[in-house]
């Protein structure tokens, strides 16, 4: 019998890991050199996970581990579970949002030399992950985990301000930066005209930003900020779920000759959705995945009024949006902008700027608290600063 997905992932976690483990290299079963190893994160899941505790991550006893590995080898003889697990038709785990989702996820968009045609990167259970690829892959797989092992507790500042910018000062104050700092993404999964450009932090950064607020032709959309942890997923949403009567659906009613006609409600998002993670590559640089969506819905949304060959008339809703999109993955320094423009929507323009800090474990606390409240509002921490300042003058 081939176990489902739901199989794997409930009986996964411990057996499945235990009896990799014991064989770290396995070849896989076809024609190219593929290993097949097993990694347990269970170390940097919990790290990731609210109200993990210290004693759940401990090393369970040698006398534990030991009766681990002998009972999983009978289990996996009995069990075709690779086969089903790495065959090339086998599915991928969707994109999620638990922390074993963000390593997979990461490793499989930074990943050097990239994955080629054929290799799995799969999760098992919640804390495992399982890879079939080259062993040049592998060598930076581990090479990545021991990094990001290093910098457990480290959290991830982020802040993303999004414009809106007709043509004309597009042309004048972002086209230049685009043409004078280039930069090739990973992929870009957009139209042609999608671009992607860093800023260096400095004097001549700040002055560029700063000019941007009061700039004719330039308006502010949103600027959220957020803080999360490396190679956790992050996803933002601003604007609102528009539900609308998209059809209807007919069925006989309990008494004699009586139709109803059942409204079918969809919904759609109206505004602005962002998606990533960052994680910390082997290089020492930084891996920025980013994906955007812009959705602007048309107002008042457009009805038709149809019948449906049986009882009274009905209205149902066509709605029409301008969408537009960017998803891509990039290299970035610690104290670089990343700034991406989005495909045009009609005359206008969408410029993303993602700033991104790092508050490690070992920074001092009362830094720790600066860069946190920054994020979160950074002229109240200002006007805060200042105060404080001000109250140790004034103190004889």
């Amino acid at each position: 019998m081939i176990p489902t997905r739901s199989h794997i992932r409930t009986f996964a976690p411990h057996w499945l890991l235990a009896a990799l483990s014991s064989m770290p290299s396995v070849s896989a079963q076809d024609h190219a050199e593929r290993v097949l190893r097993a990694y347990d994160l269970t170390d940097l899941v919990e790290a990731r996970s609210p109200g993990a505790s210290r004693e759940a991550a401990q090393e369970p006893p040698a006398d534990r581990k030991t009766a681990q590995n002998e009972q999983a080898a009978p289990i996996l003889g009995r069990i075709p579970l690779l086969n089903f697990l790495f065959k090339d038709s086998a599915p991928q785990s969707p994109p999620g949002s638990s922390p074993i989702d963000g390593i997979v996820r990461a490793v499989r968009v930074f990943a050097n030399p990239p994955l080629a045609k054929g290799d799995v990167v799969q999760s098992v259970g919640s804390a495992g992950l399982a890879v079939r690829a080259s062993k040049e892959t592998h060598a930076w797989i581990h090479m990545f985990l021991e990094r990001n092992r290093k910098e457990q507790g480290t959290i991830v500042l982020t802040e993303i301000r999004i414009y809106e910018v007709d043509d004309d000062a597009f042309s004048k104050r972002f086209a230049p930066v685009f043409e004078a700092a280039p930069h090739k993404s990973r992929f870009l999964q957009a139209k042609p005209d999608a671009q992607v450009a860093f800023l260096s932090e400095g004097k001549d950064t700040r002055s560029f930003l700063e000019g941007l607020e009061d700039a004719q032709g330039v308006s502010v959309l949103t600027a959220p900020r957020c803080a999360f942890h490396l190679a956790s997923p992050i996803e933002i949403s601003i604007g609102e779920q528009v539900s609308y009567v998209a059809d209807f659906e007919i069925k006989i009613g309990k008494e004699a000759n009586t139709v109803v006609a059942d409204p079918v409600v969809r919904q759609l998002h109206d505004g602005i959705a962002i998606g990533g993670l960052v994680a910390r590559l082997p290089n020492g640089r930084l891996g920025l995945d980013f994906a955007c969506v812009r959705s602007d819905l048309e107002r008042p949304i457009k009805t038709m009024t149809t019948s449906l060959g049986a009882g009274q008339p009905v209205t149902i809703q066509l709605p029409k949006a301008l969408s537009t999109q960017i998803a891509t993955s990039v290299e970035v320094a610690e104290k670089d902008i990343a700034l991406f423009a989005l495909p045009r929507r009609g005359s206008k323009h969408d410029i993303v700027s993602v700033r991104l800090k790092l508050v490690r474990p070992d920074t001092p606390m009362d830094e720790q608290v600066n860069d946190v409240l920054d994020a979160i509002d950074p002229v109240r921490n200002r006007d805060r600063r200042e105060g404080e300042e001000q109250g140790k003058r004034k103190t004889p």
